[in-house]
């Protein structure tokens, strides 16, 4: 149940840290957690397939991702902290746009499923 994998998120992350993470055993752990956050913050459900993930999702769960396992890398320079954390800070604030658009229209919009009215439904 993923949104991502390790090669979808590769271009969005470190070098070091896609090494570090392909090197241990801690991914599908950060992915799990990282997962629930995408589903809590947005209310998209968690796909059972990766090809069922929203294209959206990528560069978000990996910054997100990065962020989490950047303990696999502790020489990590001033520079590269703050570039993860920037990362991360983006990832949750680009998350709001998702929260409640597509995936929760009625709760965006009052008026959604409501169905056409005619004349005589309002008078």
């Amino acid at each position: 149940m993923p949104f991502v994998n390790l090669e979808t998120i590769k271009p969005f992350i470190s070098r070091n840290i896609h090494l570090a993470l392909a090197n241990s055993q801690k991914f599908e752990e950060y992915e799990n957690s990282v997962a629930m956050k995408i589903r809590d913050a947005t209310g998209y459900p968690i796909p059972e397939e990766l090809e069922d993930a929203p294209d959206w999702v990528d560069s978000i769960a990996a910054w997100l991702i990065e962020y989490e396992a950047m303990v696999l890398i502790p020489d990590n320079s001033e520079a590269e902290v703050t570039r993860i954390m920037n990362n991360y800070k983006n990832g949750l604030n680009l998350l709001k746009n998702y929260r409640y658009n597509e995936y929760q229209p009625e709760k965006n919009n009052p008026s959604a499923d409501c169905g056409e009215f005619t004349k005589e439904d309002v008078w």
